[in-house]
């Protein structure tokens, strides 16, 4: 619950940005057209600053980092199995083109040109592997001992 709290603070500060942006031109003094009274509800940007005053002095931004860093370790060290992906029964290679059709131009910083849109592009062409390349699920005790004694 903590969490959504959280992205709807940051969620409702990025709408209050964008929505005080001024269209250029747009903006003009239409002049008093009837009573007005004073604005009396609190001010979304300072609700939202005292909100995250409030957990950065309770330590629970803090807590809410930890948590996400590691969360991103985690999936970083032990990423989901991809789907469809089995272990192997028999040992076998195959040959794979790593082609791509570049759908723009390419271009370095200083403007010269790399590739043409529409140009099929096979990186090994340019630059072949220096080793081998050997997927494991790194899960399987057995697929790393395999793979290391390669």
């Amino acid at each position: 619950m903590k969490r959504n709290a959280v992205l709807l603070v940051a969620a409702a500060l990025a709408a209050v940005t964008a929505a005080g942006s001024p269209i250029p031109g747009t903006a003009k003094d239409l002049g008093v057209r009837g009573a007005t009274w004073p604005v009396a509800e609190t001010d979304l940007l300072e609700a939202i600053e005292a909100r995250l005053l409030g957990m950065q002095r309770s330590g629970e931004m803090s807590r809410l980092e930890r948590e996400a860093r590691g969360r991103a370790r985690r999936r970083l060290e032990e990423p989901d199995p991809v789907p469809g992906i089995v272990a192997a029964t028999e040992e076998r290679s195959r040959l794979l083109d790593p082609s791509v059709t570049v759908a723009r131009d390419i271009r370095t910083p200083d403007g010269t040109l790399l590739a043409v849109a529409g140009t099929r592009v096979n990186p090994l062409e340019r630059m072949t592997l220096s080793r081998d390349l050997v997927f494991v699920d790194g899960r399987r005790g057995a697929e790393i001992a395999w793979a290391l004694a390669r």
